[in-house]
């Protein structure tokens, strides 16, 4: 009896434990990884945003090149250095979008991935059920010996 209940109590009660820690340990790895595409989606919009600011900004000149009343040459340099801060921008902005898609694409690997793994643990319930099974046909074939014992000892 007392190993029959040992195998349930150490052996069959750990393993289903370990099985729910192994999916509580998936459900955060995903719920990481949909924060992170989100995060992803968001930051490319912030982009976009910007570069439609810029455009705005850019178009908010006089027709004569003025910017705000100032002179052309100061005028003419802000608009030099906004040209290349623009050009920077968008460099920027193409290098951040091609690695946030290849961190989302990765993410999404990973979801899949988390998923095939929960879904192997489901099979590894069975394990679990076949495990609860044996052990009380081992406490049954255990208390059918004690029992032989006992009417063989009372004659």
């Amino acid at each position: 009896i007392i190993s029959g209940g040992l195998f349930y109590g150490k052996g069959v009660v750990s393993f289903k434990n370990s099985i729910d820690e192994v999916r509580s340990g998936i459900n955060l790895v995903q719920n990481a990884a949909l924060k992170t595409i989100a995060f992803s989606k968001d930051v490319v919009k912030a982009e976009d945003d910007v570069e439609q600011e810029m455009e705005e900004a850019r178009e908010a000149t006089t027709r004569d090149g003025q910017i705000c009343g100032l002179d052309i040459e100061i005028s003419s340099q802000i608009r030099t250095a906004y040209d290349e801060l623009s050009k920077n921008i968008v460099e920027l902005k193409n290098m951040l979008d091609t690695s946030l898609q290849s961190f989302s694409h990765d993410m999404e690997s990973l979801i899949v991935l988390t998923d095939q793994v929960d879904s192997s643990l489901d099979s590894a319930d069975i394990i679990f059920y076949v495990l609860i099974t044996i052990s009380i046909v081992l406490i049954g074939i255990i208390l059918c010996m004690l029992a032989g014992v006992f009417f063989a000892w009372k004659g």
